[in-house]
């Protein structure tokens, strides 16, 4: 019997094409912090697999959750957090 759990990933999103650049996962994901830094309403959203838009304030939030550190460039990309099915052996 295989579970897929939910994975959260930053999307980067090209700002003039809105083609897929490249994934992060955010492996230091912190429920807590991101429904507030989001105001993800759990009645609304319980497992969090909606998308949810990265501006500039959002930045320091995302940067702790992510293992390595990424480099914004709002001007040239757009960025999203969204859930995926984590297929990796547990």
């Amino acid at each position: 019997m295989s579970q897929h759990a939910i994975v959260h990933v930053l999307a980067v999103y090209d700002g003039e094409t809105e083609e897929l650049v490249t994934l992060h996962r955010l492996e230091r994901f912190d429920e807590a912090a991101f429904r507030d830094q989001f105001a993800a309403d759990a009645a609304i959203d319980l497992d969090l697999t909606d998308a949810y838009s990265v501006g500039p304030d959002d930045v320091p939030v995302v940067q702790r959750m992510l293992a390595t550190e990424v480099q914004f460039h709002f001007e040239r990309y757009g960025y999203l957090i969204e859930a995926a099915r984590d297929d990796s052996d547990a």
